[in-house]
């Protein structure tokens, strides 16, 4: 594993990403336009100017992927937020960074119905958070897509496991997200069905 990055690229790190996240909110109502087109390009002239700074491009990454991917270039989002978690992997500081994009990674993927790129992405957020002193709150989804993309061609006893590891990280959230919680409500019911009558 990486080095996490000096105290001096820490310190700068805060002012670094709040022109960022300042830039991709100007941008994002932009890429809802026709100028769709216009805002990617201006996205990707902006990219090469933080190009090689290693955790500062992956910051970079992580946010401005948001834009390309209302811009409709999912392709290269995802490419994006795919370094950035392999950037972030690389330093412990960013544990948590990277385990949440990799989760939104596997959210994409599962909502495009790419299940094994769902379950890889759901299983890297996963593995991104062993370290972690308590468990992050997106967790709980990462665990439930890990196990519904697994179940769409598998119904071992995996994809149960998983489910009630969900489910418990879900029951110990103080204000859970009502609709992706019931998500993995549903989806243990509905698998332990599929199992019943397979039986």
């Amino acid at each position: 594993s990486g080095k996490d990055p000096s105290p001096e690229d820490l310190l700068a790190l805060p002012s670094f990403e709040k022109g960022i996240v300042q830039i991709t909110h100007r941008l994002l109502p932009e890429a809802r336009t026709s100028r769709k087109g216009d805002v990617a390009d201006v996205v990707l002239e902006l990219a090469e100017t933080t190009k090689g700074k290693g955790f500062l491009h992956a910051v970079f990454q992580q946010h401005l992927s948001l834009v390309l991917r209302e811009c409709g270039r999912h392709e290269l989002a995802n490419q994006w937020q795919e370094q950035a978690v392999d950037e972030f992997s690389r330093h412990p500081a960013f544990a948590d960074r990277a385990s949440l994009l990799a989760h939104a990674l596997a959210d994409h993927y599962f909502s495009v119905e790419r299940y094994v790129d769902a379950e890889v992405w759901a299983g890297r957020s996963i593995v991104s958070a062993i370290l972690a002193p308590e468990a992050y709150p997106w967790l709980a989804d990462a665990w439930r897509i890990h196990a519904q993309a697994l179940s769409f061609d598998n119904l071992g006893p995996e994809v149960e496991a998983r489910l009630r590891k969900s489910i418990v990280l879900w029951k110990g959230q103080k204000s859970p997200d009502p609709v992706r919680a019931m998500f993995a409500f549903m989806g243990l019911g509905m698998y332990l069905l599929e199992v019943g009558h397979s039986a």
